[in-house]
This record gives C-alpha cells, structure tokens and sequence, in this order.
C-alpha cells in the first residue's frame, strides 16, 4: 500500500504546475533551458539532463561531474516522502549544473560585489544590475545613462569571440557605474 501511495504522490508531482521560481517566486531560467521544468527546481540553473528509463540519482550525478546531494538539493521533488530518488521520471528534465559559463568569483577590487558576475568586470563598481531574459547592452546602458561602449569596457566579458553583448546571460550582474 506504501509503494502505491508513493507512485501516487510521484505521479501528482510530476504533474504539478511547471514554472521556474526561486526562493522569492521570480525567477527565469537561462536560454536554452528545457521548457517543462519542475516549480521547486534551483533557479537559475545553467546545465540540463533529461532523464531516462533506468536513471538513478547516484550515476547521473557520477556522470555530470556533481555529488548526490547536489543533484537532489537542485531538483528537491526527485526525493518523495522520505525516499531518495523516485521521481527520476524518464523524459523528465533535472537541473545538473548551476554555475554560469565562464564565471568567476568577483575580483577582490570589489569584495562586496553580488555573484554571479563575468571574468575581467571593472574594479570599485558602485552600481550592478541584474540581467534579465531579453536585455541587451544598449537599452541597459541607456536605463543607467552610460553609453553601450561603457558598458562594454566596465564588462569586457559581454564581448565572446567578437560578438558585442553575446554574454548578456540571465542572472548575471553588470556594473553599471563606477
């Protein structure tokens, strides 16, 4: 009877209202994201997996490079009532990964800088802001009165291979002011 009131409650779980929040409600996952992602998964989350048939939290964690813990600290309805792992429901899609691509801590010039923010970001920034899905350099530039090219300089990290504002990822933060 146990196991099928846990089939039941798995099964209500993965059915659950699917929108990405954090711990205040708003969040956007990153691009690239799946679009089906459980409500209680970390956000934002960077890397994806999409579980399949005969899947255990252990390997797939083995395999991405992360601990257990992470992987169910990450995606909490994977553990039901008390027992590890029995929402690892095939098809299902499981956070495996949170840290930005080529993210570093905040250089020390800026000790009380929030996290994340990219490699190379300015020192003695006085103003962040959060990129949200959707921002690019020039319209944020312009909401904070600094030109594009400014942004640009007190963020070289915006710049890959070339391309301006190609690193305008979610949730990163940017200064804005210095």
């Amino acid at each position: 009877m146990k196991s099928f009131l846990v089939s039941l409650l798995a099964v209500a779980v993965a059915a659950s209202p699917l929108a990405p929040r954090d711990a205040q409600g708003t969040c956007d996952q990153p691009d690239g994201a799946p679009t089906q992602v459980n409500n209680s998964t970390v956000c934002p989350c960077w890397s994806w997996y999409k579980i399949q048939n005969g899947d255990d939290c252990g390997p797939v964690a083995d395999k991405h490079g992360i601990t257990k813990q992470q992987l169910e600290s990450w995606n909490p309805w994977l553990n039901i009532d008390g027992y590890e792992c029995v929402g690892m429901w095939p098809r299902s899609n499981v956070c495996v990964g949170i840290t930005p691509p080529d993210n570093l801590p905040p250089p020390p010039c800026n000790k009380n800088a929030p996290y994340p923010q990219g490699k190379g970001t300015v020192c003695n920034c006085k103003q962040w802001y959060k990129i949200q899905n959707g921002d690019d350099c020039a319209p944020v530039a312009a909401k904070f009165s600094i030109s594009k090219d400014q942004l640009l300089k007190w963020n070289p990290w915006l710049t890959v291979d070339g391309y301006e504002c190609a690193g305008m990822w979610p949730q990163s933060n940017v200064c804005v002011a210095i």
